[in-house]
């Protein structure tokens, strides 16, 4: 069954969710980005989730393009002055949604709610927006924290 997707949302949402998961990225790799460079990375996240709509790719080709937008999106923002930190900036960030996509699963399993859409390797969840940067705020708040506590975070 495939679910309606409003655009607007699709977009907004996954802008707002892409700055907190730049902002971990650069907790995570001790670095910091201006705001305009957070905000064109958030806008290059969120033209990248337009890839559900396209034909289904390969899945060679789906974990491709989810690396080549990390490191597009990242480099955007935190630049490539150091390759090793550029490197560690991307995992992070793709771990970091893969995180989030999970979280949001599992509260979609949880409600017994079977309103997802999946295409080339992007997640669609007919949940509640608010549900959706609430994950992703207590995402980049838990790095915070471990880091806080941790004695990596200032």
């Amino acid at each position: 069954m495939k679910t309606v997707i409003y655009l607007d949302v699709l977009l907004l949402v996954n802008f707002l969710i892409a700055y907190f998961l730049l902002l971990a990225t650069g907790l995570l790799t001790a670095q910091a980005a201006q705001f305009r460079r957070m905000i064109l990375g958030s806008v290059l996240a969120a033209a990248s989730a337009l890839i559900l709509f396209a034909p289904e790719l390969s899945y060679p080709a789906q974990v491709a393009y989810k690396l080549l937008t990390a490191a597009v999106i990242v480099g955007a923002v935190f630049g490539m002055h150091s390759v090793r930190r550029y490197l560690a900036a991307v995992l992070w960030y793709a771990a970091l949604n893969t995180l989030l996509a999970g979280r949001a699963v599992l509260a979609i399993l949880r409600t017994g709610t079977p309103l997802i859409q999946t295409g080339n390797l992007t997640v669609y969840l007919r949940i509640s927006p608010v549900l959706l940067l609430v994950l992703a705020a207590v995402c980049c708040g838990g790095v915070w924290l471990i880091l806080r506590f941790s004695g990596g975070g200032t």
